[in-house]
């Protein structure tokens, strides 16, 4: 099959999530990856009035300035590699996903799209865009409304979560998403279990899957052997949303009470965690900077990934699997979704105690051969790789859709 490389394109990209934050977003990063061949604008999430109330009352940070307008809305960021995209951070909208009636709903999300449609068409009247490729991250909440709105020349959805088993979307979500793509041009997925739902709905999916900040991840791998302690630790990084198993971490610190437990990542589920800290074995750190996770992995002997396994969980490619890779350690996870590709690298198992014997396991019959050839593996999973594949999944589509001639340089993409 003939795989091509997008370059030279005009993008606007509808995102779900803030530009800035304390954790690694795959849409950002793939994003960053487009803008070193091509011209990048995203539009960051949406704030709602609720947001910059709750700002006020110092409940929230949110840039209150520039979704205000009394600062620029419009940013330039640089990148490395001499590259740089274009942020805009669009006007306050109207929070409507609480609203059950499907007419109301329907009517408030369309008035939002077209309060976010005249920002973003006002900001590439400044940047002189035309005829963009339109990449819409997971919110067709406003593509939907922004569909064929801004003389886009193809319109693709980037799907990296199931949307029918989130919370937040549980009223309008899988319906919106469902008239979404069968209105886009094409879908792109980030997991196996998305790839397997979402091809249902178009013939036209692909799968990219999430990828690591290599360098930055296997700095704990040098970091560890200069630093190590005597202490056995097994951690994890990421939020404690709803998808992590309690009751299996509780029985993993009971269990193996010489180990270490660390939690590092924003706490959601506060009464759950609140229960484990009083465990004598755990720790938890909230959320860190990007650049201080390096110093919290090189204390771990081992990554564990205890999600729940269910119909959310069952579409998630978790960033953290190659983090734990790039730093060498061994990874322990619950059998939510198929992994395969990791083959032996990653111990997947099934049921409480099959956890702890994994853990035990990996921990007992660690090499530094095998940190090798994880370190080798999650090389070749890098956002550089994921961004030529993505970026070769774009550049399909336009052809496909006659927008794009057949170009010569080739990339790897799975469909």
């Amino acid at each position: 099959m003939n795989t091509f490389m997008l370059e030279d394109k005009d993008i606007v990209c509808i995102g779900l999530p803030a530009w800035d934050g304390n954790y690694e977003k795959s849409t950002i990063k793939l994003m960053s990856q487009l803008a070193k061949r091509n011209r990048v604008l995203y539009v960051e999430y949406a704030y709602t009035y609720k947001d910059i109330f709750s700002t006020w009352f110092g409940k929230q940070q949110a840039p209150v300035g520039r979704v205000l307008g009394t600062s620029n809305r419009l940013r330039k960021i640089s990148l490395p590699e001499n590259s740089f995209i274009h942020i805009l951070t669009p006007p306050p909208v109207l929070s409507v996903n609480h609203i059950k009636n499907p007419a109301k709903y329907k009517r408030l999300l369309f008035s939002n799209g077209r309060k976010i449609q005249r920002a973003v068409t006002q900001a590439m009247r400044k940047l002189n865009i035309k005829n963009p490729v339109m990449i819409n991250a997971f919110n067709p909440f406003v593509g939907l409304p922004m569909l064929n709105q801004i003389g886009e020349s193809a319109t693709l959805y980037y799907c990296y979560d199931e949307i029918s088993a989130c919370t937040w979307t549980k009223n309008h979500g899988k319906l919106l998403e469902e008239e979404y793509i069968s209105k886009v041009d094409g879908v792109i997925v980030s997991s196996d279990g998305l790839l397997q739902t979402k091809s249902l709905l178009t013939d036209n999916c692909y799968l990219v899957k999430n990828g690591v900040d290599f360098a930055h991840f296997n700095k704990a791998a040098d970091l560890r052997n200069k630093n190590k302690t005597a202490d056995i630790t097994v951690g994890y990084i990421g939020s404690l949303d709803n998808r992590i198993d309690y009751d299996l971490v509780a029985h993993l610190a009971e269990q193996l009470t010489d180990v270490k437990f660390e939690f590092v990542g924003r706490i959601v589920e506060k009464s759950k965690v609140a229960k484990l800290d009083k465990l004598p074995n755990t720790k938890f750190w909230d959320s860190k900077r990007m650049e201080e996770l390096p110093d919290f992995l090189k204390r771990f002997d081992a990554g564990i990934i205890p999600f729940l396994k269910n119909e959310q969980t069952a579409g998630i490619y978790p960033m953290k699997m190659n983090e734990y890779l790039a730093a060498g350690i061994p990874v322990i996870s619950t059998d939510f979704a198929s992994f395969s590709e990791f083959g032996s690298f990653i111990s997947v198992t099934s049921g409480q105690d099959a956890f702890v014997q994994g853990v035990v396991e990996n921990l007992c019959n660690d090499t530094p051969e095998k940190r090798k050839q994880r370190i080798a593996l999650a090389q070749g999973n890098s956002w550089e790789k994921r961004g030529e594949q993505f970026g070769a999944a774009v550049a399909s589509v336009l052809v496909k859709k006659g927008v794009m001639s057949e170009a010569t340089h080739h990339a790897g993409i799975m469909v």
